[in-house]
């Protein structure tokens, strides 16, 4: 079978063929000869010679420094349009860019480019003019000169999220944390985070599956057109442990049916939207308080989402009552701040697409319903909801 070997990256000697020009341009050597001593090949050494001869480089008086940041402008990567300094006003520009949520695809790198070029009037290639960017040649050569850059896709952040995530409100969060935390003595395993999030019955990824190379449309399976969102409820320890799920399902009345194949210990609700109502996160604390052992004699801190379904009187007083003292995260920084949203739900929803597409594959003809959601949930939660995501 064929070997496919990783390729090594060509290292450029700028001080070797700084030798080879002094040869020529000191010594009087002939380029061939130059180029044989220093074992440069021929091509590549009288390239570098035009450059010099271009910026008029003095190879007796000039700065060994200069003279090197010469050869690198023109190393292999390819020719440069920009200078050094011109350049780190582009880098500097794509990185802020990105730190705010604007970060610039590769054709739109090419079109800056080509903007700032004819603002700073320098001279470029005419073929940038056709398209009013820069060429791909470019792009590729200012990306290899650039390791710290790499094309990556983003992660989609509303305006709200994008404004509420600053450091007056991390900091406020984490300064109000401080002060419960010195003031009450938490042990670790009395310290909790919930969070809640919509599964359904229709994931919207899809698992990747075999085809044949360069068929235009490849196709799977699925229930319906569009799926029903159950709502899962779930609380992680700092200590790794996790208690049963809460579901809500979107019907009026609640069927036994639908637990059938839910996790030892969990419990369902059902209510008109399946979102979390102030009634329904009643419900859930009477859980939470039965699975933790939460009472007045040892104290339990609870981290979540600041949602108004999670702020009623009834809801704090019987906190309260048990020793749970509630934090809310700031609004719209869940994305960042939230633990089980970091590091346990981005495996876990993986993990449910993987199994439901196998449970699909399996069950042919069989609708997924409401009551297969748990189910899954169970299966993917053997997986994703293991100490070491929690901890992390």
């Amino acid at each position: 079978m064929p070997r496919y070997y990783a390729k090594k990256e060509k290292t450029i000697d700028f001080d070797n063929i700084l030798e080879a020009i002094k040869l020529m341009k000191l010594h009087k050597n002939s380029i061939r000869q130059a180029a044989k001593a220093k074992n440069i090949p021929k091509s590549t050494l009288a390239w570098h010679i035009s450059n010099f001869d271009k910026a008029n480089i003095d190879v007796a008086a000039d700065n060994v420094d200069v003279m090197k940041n010469l050869l690198k402008e023109h190393s292999t990567t390819g020719k440069t349009i920009f200078n050094a300094e011109q350049e780190s006003v582009l880098m500097k520009y794509l990185l802020d860019a990105s730190n705010i949520n604007y970060g610039l695809s590769l054709k739109e790198l090419r079109k800056l480019a080509y903007e700032y070029a004819n603002k700073i009037g320098i001279s470029y290639p005419n073929s940038w003019n056709a398209n009013k960017e820069a060429s791909t040649d470019w792009q590729l050569a200012f990306m290899k000169r650039h390791r710290n850059l790499s094309l990556r896709t983003a992660e989609q952040v509303s305006q709200n999220r994008a404004k509420s995530l600053n450091k007056e409100n991390v900091d406020a969060f984490f300064n109000n944390l401080s002060s419960v935390l010195s003031a009450t003595q938490f042990e670790s395993h009395r310290i909790w985070n919930m969070d809640e999030c919509p599964w359904p019955t229709v994931p919207t990824k899809v698992v990747k599956t075999i085809a044949p190379k360069g068929k235009k449309r490849v196709g799977t399976s699925k229930s319906a057109e569009r799926g029903t969102n159950v709502t899962l409820a779930l609380s992680v320890s700092a200590t790794g442990q996790s208690i049963p799920p809460f579901y809500l399902f979107p019907r009026n009345n609640m069927k036994e049916v639908y637990m059938t194949h839910a996790t030892l210990g969990a419990v369902g609700f059902a209510n008109c939207s399946g979102w979390m109502t102030s009634e329904d996160f009643i419900r859930y604390m009477q859980h939470f308080i039965k699975h933790t052992g939460a009472n007045a004699d040892s104290p339990t801190l609870l981290l979540l989402d600041n949602r108004t379904s999670h702020l009623s009187i009834e809801a704090i007083e019987l906190a309260l009552r048990h020793g749970i003292t509630m934090i809310s995260f700031p609004p719209h920084c869940t994305h960042r701040m939230q633990p089980l949203d970091v590091s346990v739900f981005g495996p876990f929803k993986n993990m449910f697409t993987i199994k439901h597409d196998a449970w699909k594959k399996s069950n042919v003809g069989v609708i997924f319903d409401l009551h297969h959601v748990p189910l899954i949930v169970d299966q993917s939660l053997d997986v994703a909801l293991t100490p070491k995501n929690i901890k992390a």
